[in-house]
């Protein structure tokens, strides 16, 4: 492999051209990538921990010379040594955006499948409507993980989950629950199967969000960051909801704030209501 030298028994990469390299710096920097070879690219320790405790397959760790990786790294990879590859210093700096970034690794998607209606339990979704910035998808992800939510659609156009980003944002929140992607209306449709409920996130929305009785299985969804959801969510929607703004000056929360809200205000409605969910 070019530009792979041994010393001392370990693997390095010294040249731009090795072909390892420049995958995964395409596979950092290109969805069209991730997509087209199915795999995504991890930057920081804590989530590679995350995605490995999910059981996500390890496929190349790269990690800078002289840098360290954590013992409870190599507890979860069979054959940990062979997939392990040292990068020089001054390429690994020119290579990878920021400079904290502690590894590379790169793991295979899981495929989620096609999404199956719910049925008459409770079930909580998140819909991501043209999400532009990675790290709001990624803070939506974390929000809705711990909220519970049965599962995330990405409506197209939207920043890519598997962006290293998101992945950060979220602390592994990606890794932790099942998200599909779609148009708006296949998206939908298959809300209108499985008799879910649409609440749209909208400053203009005509109820206060704390004031709509939720129903048993709902989806909650957020827009864009500075164009809110697109007309057709407002039309298709059972409701809209609006959270109060108490200041003339700021006029908007952070999108992954508004999300978490509203879903904590349906888990707290339905505790209420003795479903014995926390």
């Amino acid at each position: 492999m070019l530009g792979l030298t041994l010393r001392t028994g370990v693997r390095v990469i010294s040249s731009r051209h090795n072909s390892l390299w420049k995958e995964v710096v395409r596979l950092v920097a290109k969805k069209r990538e991730r997509y087209r070879r199915r795999r995504f690219v991890v930057l920081w320790w804590r989530e590679v921990l995350r995605a490995l405790q999910m059981g996500f397959s390890l496929e190349w760790l790269l990690v800078p010379e002289g840098g360290e990786v954590p013992a409870p790294i190599e507890e979860y990879v069979p054959g940990f040594a062979k997939k392990v590859v040292r990068v020089a210093e001054g390429l690994w700096r020119r290579g990878l955006p920021g400079e904290d970034v502690q590894c590379a690794a790169v793991f295979v998607w899981r495929e989620w499948g096609v999404p199956v209606p719910c049925g008459g339990e409770r079930a909580l979704y998140l819909v991501l409507d043209r999400m532009e910035k990675p790290g709001n998808v990624g803070a939506l992800f974390r929000s809705g993980v711990l909220a519970g939510i049965r599962g995330c659609w990405c409506v197209c156009p939207c920043a890519d989950p598997w962006h290293p980003h998101a992945i950060r944002a979220s602390t592994g929140a990606v890794f932790c629950v099942p998200w599909w992607e779609g148009d708006v209306e296949e998206v939908s449709r298959w809300f209108v199967e499985g008799g879910v409920q649409v609440v749209v996130a909208d400053p203009g929305g005509e109820q206060v969000y704390w004031d709509v009785s939720y129903g048993d299985r709902v989806a909650v969804v957020v827009g864009r960051e500075h164009e809110g959801v697109r007309d057709f969510w407002r039309e298709v929607a059972h409701v809209c909801v609006r959270i109060p703004m108490l200041n003339s000056v700021v006029d908007s929360l952070n999108a992954s704030v508004a999300g978490a809200l509203l879903l904590y205000e349906i888990r707290r409605q339905w505790r209420e209501k003795g479903s014995g969910i926390v």
